[in-house]
């Protein structure tokens, strides 16, 4: 008897995830005579909610203002990035694009995933209705998918600019199509969430209705279904992209730190390109690593959920999830904060987007952003390095 060593006041939406193939008619499914501590003696068929652990007031306080400064960071921060790329021509190049692309999909992280976390997290019920219990984890997957895909794609612009400096490139107009086939390819990765993702509900005994969200795979093989669609995430959308920026990079690094030009102006121009060209791929590879460190533990415990032994899982489990997903989240709110440490133009457009508040705060007409005014030549080297090539990279 399934049932036999479990405890028969576990919240229905536990069960469903313990057995999923199980089909359910009235009560839930456990015996009427099923041992539990010591002997055997028949149990009533009443079943009433078993309850909800709330969490205690210090933790709710905890994670009411972390996710507040997160979700700040992240309304603010990845909109004044997508103004200043889109409403500044001298930014507009494919990097610059592709920075943009990674701000939209942290922006839409932070509009529909973070803040449903946080109030899942304190009540006991789903209570966002079926198209949001599919919609909110498929809109996480395919932000996550296109934000490391395109660090992918820019890691591969970097590399052909830097090692294969002849070979023709993405330019800013087809930058387009290439983030409309990251976005689609994004989506079609997690297209199976729309489909499987479904409200679930269970009225008990004493008239309590309970709702969760729950992933629906076919009962043939439920199991193994699950398992080959977090293995092929996790390949296809995780590993190998990092492997490829990871690669990349290296290439990139070893390139621009040991290249050394003889001749005293040549020199001296091609040390100004490379700090430039540095400048950049620091900030390129800070990213890179920051959504690292934020995601990886996240994919870790998810792959433990699918693929360990059937069975309960571990009471650390759901406090280590949690903390997991908020880390990853926190992702979206850190990236605005590495484009103004390591860009000075993004830095500047912070700035004057703060002013500008300032001024409309108190009622003074705000001057036009300085940084697009003056020394747009600066700024648009900065931002292309790609355009400054050396002599000796075209011998």
């Amino acid at each position: 008897m399934l049932m036999s060593t479990i405890s028969p006041y576990l919240n229905f939406s536990t069960w469903v995830s313990l057995y999923p193939n199980m089909t359910v008619t009235g009560s839930p499914p456990w015996e009427e005579n099923s041992t539990f501590g010591y002997g055997t003696a028949p149990t009533p068929r009443y079943y009433p909610y078993p309850g909800y652990e709330h969490p205690d007031t210090a933790e709710v306080t905890i994670k009411i203002v972390v996710y507040s400064l997160l979700l700040l960071m992240a309304l603010v921060g990845n909109p004044i990035v997508i103004l200043i790329v889109s409403l500044n021509k001298t930014m507009w190049t494919p990097t610059n694009f592709y920075i943009m692309n990674l701000a939209i999909a942290d922006l839409l992280i932070a509009l529909f995933c973070m803040w449903i976390h946080l109030v899942q997290s304190m009540i006991p019920n789903w209570i966002f209705g079926d198209f949001m219990c599919r919609f909110n984890n498929f809109i996480q997957g395919a932000s996550v998918a296109c934000s490391i895909l395109t660090m992918t794609v820019i890691a591969m612009d970097r590399f052909y600019a830097i090692i294969f400096p002849l070979k023709a490139r993405v330019t800013d107009t087809n930058a387009a199509v290439v983030i409309s086939l990251v976005w689609i390819a994004a989506i079609a990765a997690n297209v199976p969430l729309l489909v499987v993702l479904e409200q679930k509900e269970y009225l008990w005994d004493d008239g309590f209705l309970e709702v969760w969200c729950f992933e629906s795979w076919p009962n043939d093989n439920y199991h193994g279904y699950r398992q080959a669609y977090s293995m092929f995430l996790f390949v296809a959308i995780y590993t190998i992209p990092m492997l490829v920026m990871t690669g990349a990079y290296a290439m990139i690094g070893k390139k621009l730190w040991n290249k050394m030009t003889p001749g005293v102006t040549i020199m001296s121009m091609e040390s100004a390109q490379a700090k430039i060209k540095k400048k950049v791929i620091r900030m390129l590879v800070v990213l890179v690593l920051v959504f690292f460190v934020c995601w990886t533990p996240y994919q870790i415990i998810q792959l433990y959920k699918d693929f360990r032994r059937k069975g309960p899982l571990p009471d650390w489990f759901g406090d280590l999830r949690y903390a997991a997903l908020l880390l990853g989240y926190a992702n979206s709110s850190f990236n605005p904060i590495i484009y103004g440490g390591f860009n000075e133009n993004f830095r500047k457009g912070f700035q004057d987007a703060m002013k500008i508040t300032c001024c409309r705060s108190n009622r003074v007409e705000p001057e036009m952003p300085r940084v697009y005014q003056d020394d747009q030549g600066a700024n648009d080297l900065e931002l292309r390095p790609e355009v400054i090539e050396t002599v000796s990279e075209h011998m």
